[in-house]
């Protein structure tokens, strides 16, 4: 999963610094993204991650004490 989410990233990236639109091209690229952050569902899964991630640390932390 992580690797995709690199292999997006990089994509992004090559795609905005090789574009010939120039700005246009970056505005619609962080429109596209910022569209699909703030989706319900986006949102939703965010925040069970969240909230998965801290129950993880804190397990971790009460195992090291």
């Amino acid at each position: 999963m992580r690797k995709l989410l690199l292999f997006g990233a990089g994509l992004a990236i090559g795609y905005v610094v090789g574009a010939k639109g120039g700005r246009k091209a970056y505005d619609d690229l962080v429109a596209g993204a910022r569209k699909v952050w703030d989706h319900p569902t986006v949102q939703e899964v965010a925040g069970v991650v969240q909230e998965q991630a801290e129950r993880l640390v804190d397990e971790g932390k009460r195992k090291l004490s």
